[in-house]
Formats: structure tokens, C-alpha cells, sequence
């Protein structure tokens, strides 16, 4: 792939006349000479700050790391339109021309070339900044355009030096800024000329008419394109390239969040500055200075990137595994992560959990790019709970950002004789109306209970009907209930107060008067009241109306049926009142 680099020398300056020559060649015999024969246009590399001077072999020249140079120069007077080079190795090169102040780095792949437009100068003078000697700059071809001396042409307008932004975030949308002056001022845009926009990666960046579109972290080259529409034989084309980085955004904490992990500490090289192999991702990995959650996580073969994470070898795979206390539910796991880009590197990312199950056991990763995923984690019981990504071999590295994993429904089981307790972590609807909390209770008259559907973080509910019950959770947080005598015990009995707690009673379930150690119902619910009863006995029996209350007449009672006072103590001549009548309570008349 072709990488467009474009420089201008800006203002009214002259270029020469129109009819360009091409002359190009893609074998040399040495350091030094003329393109393709012609005495007009020559090119010397040099050995500059390298610490090794150039040299040609297998009919290339090879430009060493570290500052070697290669010069192209135009003479007899004319003047140089455009050179194209080309490299059998990756490097990184910078330019400038006629000796004036360098491009910033530009990234050559191997076997691909550059091309520095809309030139109107005597020399081309490119400078190796490959630091190792896996990036030197091999020239294998060189191709330049360049006109004769003639009619002077000028400028059709000026590009300033105040492009803005130079850097963005993913998912910023916006427009550039930057002044153009057109050669004469009462030249018009869409009569006279015409501004064109491009990004060299819209995979990063994406630009349309001066405005942009950031997708991916990265840099990309955006070039701006003034073209004549008129009086072309007088004004040309001018065109500048402007560097962006595209950083991360910022991360915005989700209502549903369980855990998310940004890397952002990670302080070395590669995946989020756009590199993606060679001599990157080398730093020690230290999870308590560069991660969000250092306690969760455990590595192997683990290496500091840029705001992100590598793992694996070029011989041995790697892994990262994340371990949390999770309640019963469905959370979404979602991630970025990238492959490195090496021709025999795999790209299977294998995924696996424990006391949890994941819909998916591995994702396809893409070669020299950050792919988002997600999979589906469901914990049937609360506990322990870890998920894991590894590749199982070399040659399988793989870079990963933005762990995050958001709750989607809680699951809560409600025991066979048909009622749970129930304290949500978070705001929560329940969306089969079954839940209910107690608005009036005493010894005497027995519980009140009032239907919710949703309540705030920490309420104590009571859920009614055997089974897994769903609950859904709350962007905003629901009112409290205006009344709830339930409550989340704590280590000690509150002074006058005798806690009761929910307790299975034959088919059914009732409140229980709490008589062992208070320290062991912290954090249960509890229902604290001024009353104790005679015995431990179960009392507050709950039937299938939790609100209601069964009047029977005296007469109605068959022979064997038993009937207690809520004491638990049998009476044989029931007056009018509350009693225990086959394990429901009812209210005698």
C-alpha cells in the first residue's frame, strides 16, 4: 500500500514549466549517481549520524539506522514536482526540503514506497530514524518528476501552519481549523478552486469537507488539497499533510458496571499508538502502578503497551485472568483486542470462565488493529467467578484494552416453601411484581405487606413464588418505599428491639422470633419489633395472600383441625381473634 506524503513550500513562490518528465529505476550499482541516465536529476546516500555507512548489495542501497541519509537533487535549474521511494525493509524516515525543517516520523512498509507531492524545490534529503537494524531504510526504487525551466506558475493559494486539532479522541466528531488564503483575495471556493480533504486511514480517522470523525487510536495523515478551476495555466496545485493522533476516550463509568479494566497506566509501546509489531511492547508490565484493578488479575507472559496490554511470545503463549465476587445473573463481557502483525502470527483469542459460563469459547482477532467483542457470562450462583483470555502456543500475541463487564439481569432463587429474603446491590426493578415489603407487624395482628416493584440499593425485600426470580436493573434510581419495617441486621440487637427472620414452617414460611447470637444475623434481614412472644414457636405465618387475612366463622371448624393463639400454644374454645388454623392465620368471628 501506497503511503501519500505530501510538503509545499506555501506562499506565491514560482514553479517551472508545465510538461513534467518522469524518470525513474530500481537497481543500483552504487551510492551515488543519476537517475535512469539523466544528468538532471541525481541521488547520493550518506552515512549521516549512523554508525555505519551506507553500502549497496543485491542491488539495493542499504541506509543505515540512526541518522543514514539519502539525497535526491535536481540540477541544470530545474526544479523537482514529486519523488517516490521505495524500501524492501519497514522503516520509520523523516524529510525536509532544500535543507529546510523535517517532516515529523513517516512509516514506510516493507516492499512499499512514499511519495512526497506538490513539490517545487531543488532537493529531497530523507533521514532514517529506524532505531534498530530491523528498520533500515533499503532503498529499491526511486522515481522523481520534475519540469524543466519555463513559464513560472503560481500558488493558487497559501496553506498555513495552523491546522487544529493534532489530537482527538475516539468518538470525537468535529471540524478542523485551519486558514487558507487563496492567491488573489477575490477568488472564490467552488469557482475559482476547490478544497479537498483526505485521511491516509479512515479506519482512524475519517474526514469528509474539513470535518472529522475519530474511530480508532492511531495516527493518521490528513492531507488538504487546494486545486485551480480556472487560469490554471497560471495557478497550480497546492497541498499539505497534517500528523493526527486519535487517543482513547475517555471512559465514562456505565449505571450497570460491574468491573472495568482501561490499561491506561501501561506506559510502553505498541497497540494504541498504531504499532504493531517489531521492537515494541518491552516494558515490564507492574500491575500495581499501571492498572485499575491489580488485585483481580493474573498474568503469564505479560508486557506493557501503549495504554493497553501484550501477552504472548514469538514462542510461548499468554494469558490474562480477572477473578470477582459476582451475584447470580447475566453481565456482558466486553474488550477490545488485536493480533500482532506477523505473517505466521495466529489469530484465535480463547476465552474461558470458572463458576461462570461464557456463550462463547474464542474470538477471531484482526492482524495490526484493535476489533471490539462481546460475550455473554452467566452465574448461576453467587461467588467466585473468573474469566480468562490466552492463547494456547506461540506466535499467537495479542494485545488487549478495556476489559469491561456490566450486569444485564440478576438472578435470585427463592427456596421451595415459596419465600426468600432479598437485599439488591443496585437499583432494580422487579419486573414479575413479586416482591413485597412490610409496612405494618405486631404480635397481636400479625404482618402488613405492601407490594414494590422496584426499589433503590440496599432495600430489604421479601420475594414470594418458588424459583429464579429475574430482576432487571435501574438507569435511575427508583423512590424508596415510604414505609418498610425490614431491615439489614447488624452485629448487635437494637436496645428494646427482638428480631424476627424469615424460616421455613412445614409447606410454608413464616417470621421467627431470633433467639441465638445477634452477631450472626449481620447482614440478613431482619424485621425488628417491640413484641417478643411467649415461645420460639413460629409466628407470622405467610400464605398465598401475603396482605390478606382468612375470616372464618367458629362453626366452620371440622373435627381435627387444630387451633393455636400466635403464641403457639393450642386452644381448644377459640374466641374472636387471630389464630393458627392448619398453618394459615386467620381471624375468628
Amino acid at each position: 500500500m501506497m503511503l501519500l506524503l505530501c510538503a509545499l513550500i506555501v506562499g506565491s513562490g514560482s514553479a517551472w514549466a508545465t510538461n513534467p518528465v518522469t524518470k525513474s529505476m530500481t537497481s543500483f550499482s552504487a551510492i551515488s549517481g543519476n537517475v535512469d541516465g539523466d544528468e538532471n536529476i541525481s541521488y547520493e546516500a550518506a552515512q549521516g549520524t549512523a554508525s555505519t555507512a551506507p553500502a549497496v548489495n543485491s542491488n539495493e542501497i542499504r541506509v543505515y539506522q540512526n541518522g543514514g541519509t539519502f539525497t535526491v537533487t535536481a540540477n541544470n535549474g530545474v526544479k523537482i514536482n514529486s519523488v517516490t521511494l521505495g524500501s524492501s525493509m519497514g522503516t520509520t524516515v523523516t524529510y525536509s526540503i532544500d535543507d529546510g525543517t523535517a517532516s515529523s516520523n513517516q512509516s514506510i512498509s516493507a516492499n512499499s514506497t512514499i511519495t512526497v507531492n506538490n513539490l517545487d524545490c531543488s532537493s529531497v534529503l530523507f533521514t532514517c530514524t529506524g532505531t534498530t537494524k530491523n528498520t533500515r531504510l533499503y532503498v529499491n526504487s526511486l522515481s522523481v518528476t520534475y519540469t524543466p525551466s519555463g513559464t513560472a506558475k503560481t500558488n493558487i493559494a497559501t496553506i498555513d501552519n495552523d491546522f487544529a486539532p493534532a489530537t482527538v479522541s475516539v468518538g470525537d466528531l468535529d471540524d478542523f481549523s485551519l486558514t487558507i488564503t487563496p492567491a488573489v483575495n477575490t477568488m472564490a471556493e467552488g469557482t475559482d478552486y476547490t478544497i479537498s480533504w483526505e485521511s491516509d486511514d479512515e479506519d482512524i480517522l475519517e474526514v469528509a469537507d474539513g470535518t472529522y470523525e475519530a474511530k480508532a487510536t492511531g495516527k493518521a495523515n490528513v492531507t488538504v488539497t487546494v486545486t485551480p478551476l480556472t487560469n490554471t495555466d497560471t495557478y497550480k496545485e497546492v497541498s499539505r499533510t497534517f500528523e493526527v493522533t486519535v487517543n482513547k476516550a475517555p471512559h465514562v463509568a456505565a449505571y450497570n458496571e460491574v468491573f472495568y479494566e482501561s490499561f491506561d497506566g501501561c506506559n510502553g509501546t505498541g497497540g494504541n499508538d498504531g504499532s504493531w509489531s517489531g521492537s515494541i511492547a518491552s516494558t515490564t508490565l507492574n500491575k500495581e502502578n499501571m492498572l485499575d484493578n491489580a488485585t483481580a488479575w493474573t498474568f503469564s507472559n505479560e508486557k506493557a503497551a501503549s495504554e493497553c496490554a501484550k501477552f504472548g511470545t514469538g514462542g510461548a503463549g499468554g494469558s490474562a485472568k480477572a477473578t470477582l465476587n459476582l451475584a447470580a445473573g447475566i453481565y456482558i463481557l466486553s474488550f477490545k483486542a488485536g493480533a500482532w502483525n506477523g505473517n505466521s502470527e495466529g489469530t484465535t483469542l480463547n476465552l474461558s470462565a470458572t463458576g461462570a459460563s461464557l456463550n462463547k469459547g474464542s474470538v477471531t482477532t484482526t492482524k495490526g488493529k484493535f476489533s471490539d467483542f462481546t460475550a455473554t457470562l452467566t452465574v448461576t450462583e453467587a461467588g467466585e467467578v473468573s474469566f480468562t483470555f490466552s492463547t494456547d502456543g506461540g506466535n499467537k500475541r495479542f494485545f488487549l484494552d478495556e476489559v469491561q463487564l456490566i450486569v444485564n439481569n440478576l438472578t435470585a432463587e427463592v427456596q421451595s416453601y415459596g419465600w426468600a429474603s432479598y437485599i439488591p446491590e443496585y437499583d432494580v426493578q422487579f419486573v414479575s411484581g413479586d416482591a413485597y415489603v412490610v409496612t405494618a407487624a405486631s404480635v397481636s395482628a400479625g404482618l402488613t405487606m405492601t407490594a414494590v416493584t422496584s426499589v433503590p440499593a440496599g432495600t430489604p425485600v421479601l420475594l414470594k413464588g418458588a424459583g429464579d426470580k429475574t430482576i432487571t436493573l435501574l438507569a435511575d434510581a427508583p423512590s424508596a418505599p415510604a414505609t418498610n419495617l425490614l431491615s439489614v441486621a447488624t452485629a448487635t440487637t437494637p436496645d428494646g428491639k427482638f428480631p424476627y427472620v424469615l424460616a421455613k414452617n412445614g409447606d410454608g414460611a413464616c417470621f421467627k422470633q431470633w433467639t441465638g447470637d445477634a452477631a450472626t444475623l449481620k447482614d440478613r434481614v431482619v424485621l425488628y419489633l417491640d413484641e417478643a412472644v411467649a415461645t420460639a414457636r413460629s409466628i407470622f405465618m405467610l400464605d398465598s395472600e401475603p396482605t390478606g387475612i382468612e375470616a372464618i366463622e367458629h362453626s366452620s371448624l371440622t373435627i381435627g383441625q387444630t387451633v393455636y393463639n400466635l403464641n403457639g400454644q393450642r386452644v381448644s374454645s377459640p374466641q374472636k381473634g387471630l389464630y393458627i388454623v392448619n398453618g394459615k392465620k386467620v381471624m375468628m368471628k
